[in-house]
């Protein structure tokens, strides 16, 4: 046992490099731990707020598209009003008939065109979307 060398007091007390980088890294792995628990926090907050506009703004859309339908319904009515004056009175000939069926035809489909406007095209299905 004499061939031991005895430990100084002092030698107990001071750090060794070892220490020191277990000690940083320790204090490195929670500051992160807490940066990213903050992060998580953060991120659920927010995609609540966001959900909460994204709602509003469907409803505001749709809001703007049923305004344009009938914005543009009324367009084609107005455009048939406009032209009634000018329609033979009420016994016609066949073919004056045919006219006015041919017209009241065609509003009818720019009217139908109208909702055709508002409506997002169909997106074809590829493999990449499916």
């Amino acid at each position: 046992m004499a061939d031991t060398p005895r430990r100084r007091r002092g030698d107990a007390w001071t750090l060794r490099p070892v220490k020191v980088a277990f000690i940083l890294l320790t204090l490195v792995f929670l500051g992160i731990l807490i940066l990213f628990s903050k992060t998580l926090y953060d991120v659920k907050h927010n995609s609540t707020r966001i959900n909460g506009l994204v709602t509003e703004n469907t409803h505001r859309i749709g809001d703007i598209q049923n305004s344009r339908l009938e914005s543009c319904k009324r367009t084609y009515e107005g455009i048939g009003e406009v032209f009634q004056p000018f329609f033979p009175k009420a016994p016609r000939t066949r073919k004056q008939q045919a006219e006015l069926d041919k017209f009241n035809k065609r509003i009818d489909q720019l009217q139908q065109a109208c909702i055709d406007q508002i409506t997002p095209p169909k997106i074809p299905k590829t493999r990449k979307n499916q």
